[in-house]
């Protein structure tokens, strides 16, 4: 490992337990500055962006392909619900994955896109030396990295685009903005059919209009679905969504982990509407 900086030895190193008792939100990072207040400060220091194998290991650590999944449980009772087999470091909902990574810096906008991607085999990352794995991490990021712009993006800065207590560090020059963004058509279409498998028959009625069927009237008559179990469509959305937004928490705590390994300062926050 001697082509890499002393560093990585410790990140690969660190141990779990460390890394979940050690992890803080650290917002002040070199170049910044706090205008006023009893905390007045400002760094003497330039900011120090991210290297390409830091942005690696966090994108890779946070959401990337590892192996194949194992799908250990009896076909006839859900394996329909399988839409790939590929393993990443976050679990998903139906092996959808169907989450994507955009980030800005200094130098660009990209996008990480992987949902095309499939690993090489059951073993992956996990059969690799230390080496090999990272030199495997690194040709994967390159691989999967798409350039939007050759600058950093605009961003709003003023609420509601952004919540006020963000303004002062979000976007800065020297920082990263990791952004992921989650296709809910692609897994909503997936947990519809899961909904309807013969065991389920779920019946989804559109509460905004009387409770009816929403188009499903012909598949009732048929005896395809049970009348019996009611959903709400508004329910049922949300149900789907939250399953499968809560893949960008997962991404995000397997960052914010891997920031603590790698001696990175950073934070987890919301509050971004593209509207304004």
């Amino acid at each position: 490992m001697s082509k890499y900086p002393k560093g990585l030895e410790t990140f690969i190193d660190y141990r779990f337990i460390d890394a979940v008792f050690q992890r803080r939100s650290r917002r002040f990072g070199l170049g910044m500055e706090i205008e006023k207040g009893p905390l007045q400060y400002k760094s003497k220091y330039n900011s120090v962006p991210l290297t390409e194998l830091e942005e690696a290991l966090l994108v890779w650590t946070g959401l990337g392909i590892k192996s194949i999944n194992l799908s250990d449980f009896p076909p006839h009772v859900g394996l329909d619900l399988e839409m790939q087999f590929t393993s990443k470091t976050i679990p998903a909902l139906g092996d959808v994955h169907r989450t994507e990574l955009f980030y800005t810096n200094d130098n660009g906008t990209y996008m990480i896109k992987m949902h095309d991607k499939k690993p090489d085999d059951f073993k992956g990352l996990e059969g690799l030396s230390r080496e090999e794995r990272v030199e495997r991490i690194l040709e994967l990021f390159r691989e999967s990295k798409i350039t939007l712009e050759d600058k950093r993006a605009h961003l709003p800065n003023r609420p509601p685009g952004i919540a006020a207590h963000n303004l002062w560090n979000v976007n800065k020059p020297g920082t990263t903005v990791f952004m992921p963004v989650t296709d809910l058509s692609a897994c909503i279409i997936n947990l519809y059919f899961f909904y309807m498998r013969p065991d389920h028959r779920f019946n989804f009625v559109d509460e905004l209009h009387g409770m009816r069927p929403p188009g499903t009237a012909g598949w009732l008559k048929k005896g395809l679905i049970d009348e019996g179990k009611r959903m709400p469509l508004i329910e049922a959305e949300l149900r789907f969504a939250n399953g499968y937004i809560a893949e960008q928490a997962f991404m995000g705590q397997n960052m914010v982990l891997a920031l603590q390994a790698l001696g990175l300062g950073g934070w987890l926050f919301s509050g971004f509407a593209s509207m304004f």
